[in-house]
């Protein structure tokens, strides 16, 4: 198997499970090593498929993919019985491609706003911001007056905007939440539309005014450490830097969450999150996916959940508060979480995706960086999609 895990406490505890599922079953599940790149384990399960490798016969995968790797996973939906029934939608969507259930979603992440109580109430703000325009408004104000204090390297609003991946999650957020697809549920390319335009521009307007210039190189490491030294009012982030925000002696009690703010259509957050998959290559897959049901079963996510506030993908651990007092859900309405949540579309381009995920970070980056105005990229964009998802060679 090879185990995935959000951080190094998270996946000793998945080793610690393997071990317990030997001595209930006498089953014994060797692991392969970890690697901390998503994209090296990408192209390592890549490399081992192609050589049609019996092992590993389990492998953790990114809930973007199963259309890259469609062909060398069986269908679980065999194997698992009522247990569908137990887990969000939403989530199972992102791992099935063609009606066939490629991974069982194991863990579940969706962007969280972190802020700064004592920031908000110097300023006489009684709450975080509900939209993405007063969150431009408040951030402004906090940022000038902490500069006026004698903080001239603080910032109001704190992001992911360096070309790939994160980049992508932040401008679908952006456009979704003012009523724009990039590519609807039919396979219909809408790159280009008013909506996606005004989301991209609010953003541009941000780099420099409550974000630094710099924002546009930004990785997920980058905006956290910034966010981590007290330097900004607002962040985006994902629950994983809840732990690290507690731990650090400048946040420790001085944040807290709320979901990210709406547009003019509602609210929009991505989520992310591992899957557990099966091998076609496998020469045990009947027994594979019952260590898959075992990892994912309600008493393995809950002793999970509490160990490491790792987000499980049963609806009724997410939703239950007092499972989620140390997490970034603390403090949350139930189901909150899930008014705005929704995937990429990498089910739905399947083993194009990454090639429209690269075009669209592109062109993201191009208009935030000021390169080329909105509706520019996006035309561009718009004609560059429907060729790719045309192509018989990709």
């Amino acid at each position: 198997m090879m185990p995935s895990g959000e951080n190094p406490a998270d996946l000793s505890f998945v080793l610690s499970e393997l071990r317990n599922y030997q001595k209930k079953t006498g089953v014994r599940v060797n692991t392969l090593a970890d690697y901390d790149s998503v994209d090296t384990r990408l192209r390592l399960l890549q490399d081992i498929f192609g050589k049609k490798s019996p092992e590993p016969d389990i492998c953790g995968i990114d809930n973007i993919w199963p259309g890259l790797l469609a062909d060398d996973l069986i269908d679980l939906k065999p194997y698992v019985g009522d247990e569908l029934t137990a887990i969000d939608k939403s989530l199972l969507d992102a791992f099935t491609v063609n009606g066939k259930l490629l991974a069982l979603p194991e863990t579940m992440e969706t962007a969280v706003l972190y802020y700064r109580i004592d920031l908000l109430k110097k300023y006489g703000y009684q709450r975080p911001p509900q939209t993405w325009d007063e969150l431009g408004r408040m951030a402004k104000v906090i940022q000038d007056g902490e500069r006026k204090a004698g903080k001239a390297d603080f910032w109001g609003y704190i992001w992911q905007g360096a070309e790939g991946e994160c980049l992508n999650c932040n401008a679908l957020e952006w456009q979704r939440a003012e009523g724009a697809d990039l590519i609807d549920k039919s396979g219909a390319i809408t790159a280009c539309n008013p909506a996606a335009e005004y989301a991209l521009k609010r953003a541009r307007s941000w780099v420099g005014t409550i974000s630094p210039p710099s924002v546009v190189e930004y990785d997920e490491e980058d905006a956290s450490n910034l966010w981590l030294a007290g330097s900004a009012a607002f962040a985006r982030g994902w629950p994983s830097l809840y732990g690290l925000s507690k731990d650090s002696p400048l946040l420790a009690k001085t944040f807290s969450t709320t979901p990210l703010p709406a547009g003019r259509k509602g609210y929009a957050w991505t989520f992310g999150g591992m899957g557990l998959a099966v091998s076609r290559y496998s020469v045990n897959p009947a027994a594979a996916a019952q260590v898959v049901r075992y990892l994912i079963s309600p008493d393995v996510q809950r002793r999970r959940l509490l160990a490491t506030s790792t987000m499980p993908s049963r609806t009724s651990l997410v939703n239950d508060l007092t499972l989620l007092q140390d997490t970034a859900f603390h403090g949350w309405p139930s189901q909150r979480w899930q008014m705005g949540m929704f995937a990429r579309p990498a089910a739905i381009t399947g083993k194009k995706y990454a090639v429209v995920s690269r075009a669209y970070s592109k062109a993201v980056h191009d208009v935030i960086s000021g390169k080329r105005n909105s509706h520019e990229a996006l035309i561009q964009l718009q004609a560059e999609l429907v060729s790719l998802m045309r192509s018989p060679n990709l």
